[in-house]
């Protein structure tokens, strides 16, 4: 069986992801940017023997700098095996960048800021080529990172994918720090008042409608700004009108612990699969049967796989 298939069996997504990788603009203090531009060799989903690259891979002139993709602190520079010369950047709760193949390093220990130059692109270790291997781990568990195969990124342009638990950021390099606004970072569980309520792409009526959740819904909030909270609504985020959420105690949230989990219509994996959601992300659960969980999801009942999530208390 193929990793498509092996991934489809578990209630994971092992197939390709398309993603705009030269997209543009400041990163924000919920994400990375890109610490090198380049056309991505290889990314997240590419198969390795037995296994998915879970990484990116990309090709820039050889030699050329790496920078930190956000602001933290220089804990590993050395030979590692196949990574050949390697990086870590320690960043905040449990989150760590690693920069691989490295021709040289600008730097061996201590605080970096966001866009600083930390290495050069080389072939050292387990390479084919100059290309720089980038990945993003928490707490050691390796993170999805998006990208689509010989798209181009470019450095200092934001990561499109959010990371949880990240804070404010006020390094140099790809754009400004915190998220402004009065924008605080917390977890809670909201219960919806209203009998229809707006999911926008952003914390005010002026952004566009992503979809609508209803009366005694229950969603996970990672972040308020301004009166209003950002849901783990569909496969990524949303924000609603705290005047129409109250804060709900006594549920069970469901963090996914896979790089990729199926979201499909029943408790089983002969039912059809609506989504899938990446690691990370937290969403109410409302029942269980037998080894999957029922949760609240783009304004509907829905189902995945709960091995492959931990539970999270509110």
């Amino acid at each position: 069986m193929n990793l498509r298939g092996i991934g489809r069996r578990l209630g994971l997504v092992a197939g390709a992801i398309v993603a705009i990788g030269g997209l543009g603009g400041a990163a924000s203090a919920q994400e990375f940017v890109f610490p090198q531009s380049g056309r991505l060799s290889s990314n997240y989903y590419s198969p390795r023997p037995g296994r998915l690259h879970m990484a990116l891979d990309i090709v820039g002139p050889n030699r050329s700098a790496i920078t930190a993709a956000r602001s933290g602190r220089v804990t590993f520079a050395g030979w590692s095996g196949g990574y050949g010369n390697l990086i870590i950047v320690t960043h905040e709760n449990g989150y760590s960048t690693y920069y691989a193949h490295l021709s040289g390093y600008a730097v061996r220990s201590g605080q970096v800021n966001r866009g600083q130059t930390i290495g050069y692109e080389g072939t050292t270790g387990n390479s084919t080529g100059p290309h720089l291997h980038w990945e993003v781990r928490r707490y050691g568990a390796k993170q999805f990172v998006p990208g689509a195969v010989n798209s181009y990124v470019t450095r200092g342009n934001r990561v499109p994918h959010d990371y949880p638990g990240l804070g404010g950021d006020s390094g140099g390099g790809g754009g400004g720090g915190g998220g402004g606004g009065g924008s605080q970072t917390g977890q809670r569980a909201n219960r919806v008042t209203a009998s229809v309520l707006n999911v926008r792409t952003g914390p005010s009526t002026g952004h566009r409608i992503l979809g609508q959740v209803t009366n005694g819904q229950v969603y996970a909030s990672s972040e308020s700004q301004g009166g209003w909270q950002r849901l783990w609504f569909d496969g990524g985020r949303g924000w609603s009108s705290g005047t129409y959420l109250t804060r709900a105690t006594g549920v069970t949230g469901r963090r996914v612990t896979a790089s990729a989990l199926n979201v499909r219509t029943g408790p089983s994996t002969g039912h059809r699969i609506v989504d899938t959601v990446p690691t990370g992300q937290i969403y109410i659960q409302h029942s269980r049967d037998g080894d999957w969980a029922r949760i609240w999801f783009d304004g509907q009942l829905r189902w995945f796989h709960a091995g492959y999530t931990a539970s999270v208390g509110f």
